[in-house]
């Protein structure tokens, strides 16, 4: 792993379990881990509900990468697989999915507490 993907991959994990701490955890499943994806380019994140795993996309700005996992982590903590397909399945998409807009308004809310909890500083040209 190259040094600027470990930075990203510690800031992640740094940010879930954040996450752990404020939102709580689903006793009856694993927490999920998080992944670098070097080969993802079209969403900056997305969970896998059948592995348990949040995988990001590389290079993402310390703001995004937060986001990420915050709205990353609300569908492990709110949504199963069947409750997330039937809205795609009945019409909608992602810019109307009521768990993608739930947890989109959660991320935005919260990303720069995390940041401030944990200290982290947003470089410059960090969107």
């Amino acid at each position: 792993m190259i040094p600027m993907i470990q930075s990203q991959h510690f800031k992640a994990i740094q940010a879930m379990n954040w996450c752990i701490r404020t939102y709580g955890f689903i006793k009856t499943r694993s927490v999920p881990i998080v992944r670098i994806d070097s080969d993802l380019t079209k969403v900056d994140g997305w969970y896998n509900f059948y592995e348990d795993t949040i995988f990001l996309q590389k290079e993402l700005s310390l703001p995004k990468l937060i986001k990420t996992v915050i709205h990353e982590y609300q569908h492990y903590l709110k949504h199963s697989v069947k409750e997330f397909e039937y809205y795609y399945n009945v019409g909608y998409d992602y810019t109307d999915h009521p768990f993608e807009i739930e947890a989109e308004k959660i991320a935005k809310k919260d990303w720069i507490k995390c940041k401030n909890d944990l200290n982290l500083e947003i470089e410059n040209g960090d969107k």
